[in-house]
């Protein structure tokens, strides 16, 4: 079922890619589709090179359930500041900013945010899928947050975060701007993203922009994150019976 929801997405992407990062992303996403359906035995490795990059318990049940999904959305929104991270980026002492253990950055005082404890290992597993994240994010600093991202990898030592997250949204203005805007560049509707944020009035600001949109209090988590995803499957498959 997994294989063939992204089939239907990455036709999706196709015909309404606007852009050409958006070409570039949704079509390295259909390739690795097809790819995986042409070898036999990339189905069979696909979930060993998962597990050996998501090590904890919660995160593997957490991915065995997400197994049982069909309908994925075509773009995941993050928010940055205590959603992906505890702390606020802009209140650092500023760049030059280093990375420690993959989750701590730090400024040139010392001072820094630290990565919320399941957010590498669910960005190695949106990597692993082929879906593609963005950031929607109110910071006054957007490139200190952009270096901030470029320091962070997926678990595994995967790819950095703003490599994954190619979309991005990060400057003042309401989420539902930020959200609007970053449906347009993944050449998507906005009923095809979803949105994580630990603020309640962005999330209701989501919601009215016609986001999918979910309540991040402790950051994200697997737990939240996959009830999302839950959320957003039933809500498709409610509307597509038979499918």
């Amino acid at each position: 079922p997994q294989n063939h929801s992204k089939h239907i997405l990455c036709s999706i992407m196709g015909k309404k890619t606007a852009g050409p990062v958006a070409v570039l992303a949704g079509s390295e996403d259909c390739e690795d589709v097809v790819q995986d359906e042409m070898d036999p035995t990339s189905a069979a490795r696909a979930p060993d090179r998962l597990f050996s990059t998501i090590t904890s318990a919660h995160g593997r049940r957490a991915v065995e359930k997400l197994s049982e999904l069909s309908w994925f959305p075509a773009v995941f929104v993050f928010d940055l500041d205590d959603t992906l991270w505890v702390g606020d980026i802009e209140m650092t002492s500023g760049p030059p900013f280093t990375c420690n253990n993959n989750k701590d950055i730090r400024s040139k005082r010392g001072d820094g945010v630290q990565l919320h404890r399941d957010v590498p290992e669910i960005f190695a597993w949106l990597d692993a899928q082929g879906f593609r994240g963005a950031v929607a994010s109110h910071t006054a600093t957007p490139r200190w947050a952009e270096a901030s991202l470029q320091l962070l990898r997926a678990a595994g030592n995967g790819r950095n975060l703003s490599v994954l997250m190619p979309f991005k949204e990060m400057h003042g203005g309401c989420k539902s701007g930020h959200l609007k805007k970053l449906a347009f560049l993944a050449g998507c509707d906005t009923s095809e993203m979803v949105f994580f944020d630990n603020m309640q009035y962005n999330v209701r600001d989501g919601e009215r922009a016609g986001v999918p949109s979910c309540y991040t209090p402790d950051g994200l988590t697997w737990e939240n994150f996959l009830e999302c995803c839950r959320q957003y499957n039933n809500e498709l498959a409610s509307r597509r019976p038979g499918q």
